[in-house]
């Protein structure tokens, strides 16, 4: 029981990281990309359509 818990919050915390690195290139994008009115937009529909 306490080894499937072990592996369950080693798994959401790889899951918790992924979203953040994710998080940060889409932040890095967005600061490159900060000229273009319509870049947020496009982003996100990336985003969601991946």
């Amino acid at each position: 029981m306490r080894k499937k818990i072990k592996k369950w919050i080693y798994a959401t915390n790889g899951i918790i990281m992924s979203i953040w690195i994710i998080f940060f290139q889409i932040l890095a994008l967005c600061m490159t990309v900060a000229e273009q009115p319509f870049s947020m937009k496009t982003i996100l529909f990336i985003l969601f359509s991946a």
